[in-house]
């Protein structure tokens, strides 16, 4: 019998958004899924949508989670009866052979897949050109994660569920919200190097607003990032933060105006680590500082 997915949708007032979802799950290749919606209280028509169905392998059920998604996921983990579990936001959705593709590479012996997403910037977009593109992580891949960052888009991730079990789940400390997800890979990568990145771009990424990640929530939670990681920095990369904490965290204080403080991170970014792509960015931006600089003066 083939293995069970189950796919866990946090959710909160996103009713039309969880039909897309729901669709994308339901128009898949795979057939042997369940749908774990947890719903935040929402106060629109979610669970019209939901009963709309009329499936059994669609579930909902209700938490307050005070803020904070991993506790959102973590009750679809718990509920779930698959052998894997699936990541799936509510504004995001899934190509129709998305978890063919995934669950064929877990049963070669992997533990955890991720794949490329669509980005969608605008209702109603019919053509796609740019991707979140993430990368192959190689091995020992906690390391990889630590050096390199997080190359894992939450929606396009699926795991073996005895391994989320393991780490006990995703961490709800609120200092590491919009990075709670990059944490359990972390913790998952001490236990494995089974990750791998399926070819292809298997799903969309919606960007165009509603999303938990902002400036003072990528600060906070790189923070907490560095408070729980410490020494596994420093094992990895002596004196020095990685390049992609001091990118993200000059962009952080780009985005809030603090043009010092951006300047001062984007210059800790040695050019022997980061990819072209992260100097064309940081340069872009130190020039639109300069520029804003000599305008007000």
């Amino acid at each position: 019998m083939k293995p069970l997915v189950s796919v866990v949708i946090p959710t909160y007032n996103r009713a039309d958004d969880l039909r897309r979802a729901l669709d994308s799950v339901v128009a898949q290749s795979y057939d042997r899924w369940q749908v774990l919606v947890v719903d935040n209280h929402s106060e629109d028509n979610t669970d019209e949508v939901i009963a709309s169905y009329n499936d059994p392998r669609i579930q909902l059920y209700t938490i307050h989670n005070h803020g904070v998604i991993a506790a959102s996921r973590n009750k679809g983990i718990q509920v779930a009866e698959g052998e894997y579990v699936a990541f799936l936001d509510s504004d995001d959705w899934w190509c129709d052979n998305k978890l063919a593709e995934s669950v064929a590479h877990l049963e070669q012996g992997l533990d955890v897949v991720y794949h490329d997403l669509w980005l969608v910037t605008q209702e109603g977009q019919e053509k796609f050109t740019r991707t979140g593109k993430g990368r192959n992580v190689s091995k020992p891949v906690f390391q990889d994660l630590i050096r390199e960052g997080n190359p894992l888009m939450n929606s396009s991730v699926v795991v073996r569920r005895a391994l989320l079990e393991q780490i006990g789940y995703l961490s709800e400390d609120k200092a590491l919200i919009a990075m709670e997800d990059y944490d359990a890979w972390l913790r998952i990568a001490r236990l494995t190097d089974r990750f791998a990145k399926i070819p292809g771009v298997l799903g969309f990424y919606w960007m165009a607003g509603g999303n938990v990640t902002n400036p003072q929530n990528n600060l906070r939670a790189l923070d907490g990032f560095v408070a729980n990681y410490a020494e596994d920095i420093r094992e990895c990369l002596g004196d020095e933060l990685p390049w992609w904490f001091n990118y993200n965290q000059g962009r952080a204080y780009y985005l809030l105006g603090q043009a010092q403080k951006a300047k001062e991170k984007f210059s800790c970014i040695a050019f022997r680590q980061a990819p072209a792509i992260i100097w064309f960015k940081t340069l872009w931006m130190r020039l639109r500082l300069l520029l804003a600089q000599q305008a007000s003066n």
